[in-house]
């Protein structure tokens, strides 16, 4: 018997194939999501975690602070009923710094739009300019100027506090809108996580299924094979397996013992080369063509042929023959 014999092997499973590039296309596209929403946490946390907003509201307080230390100077008398000069000075010139800092610094550009905030700094900015020219000039005219200076700091009391206030409140409102949406950002990455967490679970109950699955194929496969190796060795034809270009795959002992030839010697060369007698070989290369062509299929798994063969010695003999095709994958 002569098979036409191409791969021995079961048929892939193209469903679990699919199955599993599509999974993977879906791991990979949470993967991405769980990515940039852990970024947006870690932005989040990189913004609560910042002294900035903690220096903006300690420098408006110091503004406040800082304020009242003035006008605690300036209402100041010693047993003479005169200011300490020293010490206005020094309360003044620690205050222009901080009026200073707040109307230059970066930190406080996003309040230019809160008029409250604005009007208030235009406030005590105008009396720390208008004051300056009197502080840098003699002490006597300083010292008469006290009681004036006194009354104008105390009676922009209410705008100090309203910088002070506004201030605050603008950057308490903009903490709580950075946590709520750190908040929103954490409960989707809590949700990708889960997703996540649920396709790596469905995935590995798959891959554990899918190896069960091959196990078994894997264990068919050994037992067809060994099936196929019995029938092979006991069989008293002649059983010869080739490839669908003619290339011996299997020689049994009955084929041996007829063609008088090793498995080993022959193993992977071409039928004809072997059994077919030379004024033959075209005839059956002829033949092998119009089969593999879709032609001539008339005689596979029939009767047998009647056919002439080859010894090893050279002697040519009568045989029968029955041509199988046997294709798998």
């Amino acid at each position: 018997m002569l098979v036409n014999k191409r791969n021995l092997q079961l048929p892939s499973d193209k469903r679990s194939i699919y199955l599993g590039a599509v999974a993977g296309v879906g791991l990979a596209v949470l993967l991405i999501m769980a990515a940039f929403f852990a970024r947006g946490v870690v932005g989040d946390l990189e913004r609560l975690r910042s002294s900035y907003s903690d220096n903006m509201q300690w420098m408006l307080s110091q503004v406040e602070v800082e304020y009242f230390s003035f006008v605690r100077a300036l209402n100041y008398r010693d047993n003479d009923r005169n200011a300490d000069l020293e010490l206005v000075r020094e309360k003044y010139d620690v205050l222009y710094s901080r009026v200073d800092t707040v109307r230059n610094s970066p930190m406080f550009q996003r309040l230019s739009q809160d008029r409250g905030f604005q009007s208030s700094l235009a406030v005590l900015t105008d009396l720390v300019f208008q004051v300056l020219p009197i502080i840098d000039g003699n002490d006597s005219d300083l010292q008469a100027a006290i009681t004036d200076l006194f009354e104008k700091t105390l009676g922009i009391q209410s705008d100090v506090r309203k910088l002070s206030v506004s201030g605050l409140s603008r950057f308490a409102r903009e903490s709580d809108l950075r946590r709520k949406e750190m908040a929103q950002t954490l409960f989707r990455l809590g949700i990708v996580s889960a997703i996540l967490l649920l396709a790596f679970t469905a995935i590995s109950l798959y891959l554990l299924f899918a190896n069960h699955k091959y196990r078994l194929r894997s264990a068919l496969l050994t037992q067809l094979n060994e099936r196929m190796n019995t029938v092979l060795s006991t069989s008293l034809d002649a059983v010869i397996v080739a490839t669908a270009a003619g290339n011996l795959l299997e020689f049994n002992k009955a084929a041996e013992r007829i063609f008088q030839r090793k498995f080993t010697d022959v193993k992977g060369k071409l039928v004809e080369d072997v059994i077919v007698p030379p004024h033959l070989r075209h005839v059956h290369r002829t033949g092998m063509r119009r089969i593999n062509g879709g032609g001539g299929r008339w005689i596979l798994g029939k009767d047998r042929v009647r056919a002439k063969g080859i010894r090893a010695n050279g002697d040519v003999f009568p045989m029968e023959v029955t041509l199988q095709a046997v294709a798998y994958g």
